[in-house]
């Protein structure tokens, strides 16, 4: 299929179609790298429509996955750019299409990432409480307050921040 998208060039409809069909492969395989890599390719070429829709979404959803492909309890461990990139392709989604983001639950799903993102500031600063680093710890307790101040997370700093 890459070959065909290659020869037929991704602007006919035949390469076209062979592109979306190598990134739905790759999301079925969780290659989540190779798909977002794929729907990049295809929204370099198409910049409104319903395939910059779908490649915008498919960008978003491809690097969540790669995140939430860790297991829930290791998550916070991880680096969270794959979040901070889903999180920003899902504000331009809202921001290019709000009524379809309003169907889709775009922002739901951008609560979700910032919650994602906030309990691993928050696993920080435990850690440095925990260690007793308390200007450290504080500084992340402030972090997750100040950048996601209605999350669960920034609740639990409130209660475990250090004096």
């Amino acid at each position: 299929m890459e070959t065909i998208t290659d020869r037929a060039g991704i602007q006919s409809p035949l390469g076209l179609r062979a592109a979306l069909a190598v990134a739905e492969n790759y999301h079925k395989r969780e290659l989540f790298n190779d798909e977002y890599l794929k729907w990049w390719e295809i929204s370099l070429q198409y910049k409104t429509g319903q395939i910059a829709k779908d490649a915008l979404l498919g960008m978003a959803a491809s690097k969540h996955a790669i995140y939430n492909r860790h297991p829930e309890e290791k998550r916070a461990f991880y680096d969270p750019a794959n979040l901070r990139t889903a999180k920003t392709h899902y504000q331009d989604f809202v921001e290019r299409y709000p009524q379809d983001a309003e169907k889709l639950g775009t922002n739901q799903v951008i609560k979700q990432i910032e919650e994602q993102l906030a309990e691993k500031e928050l696993v920080i600063a435990q850690y440095y409480d925990r260690t007793v680093h308390v200007q450290a710890a504080n500084l992340y307790y402030d972090m997750v307050l100040q950048d996601y101040p209605q999350t669960d997370a920034a609740e639990a700093a409130r209660q475990s921040r250090s004096f």
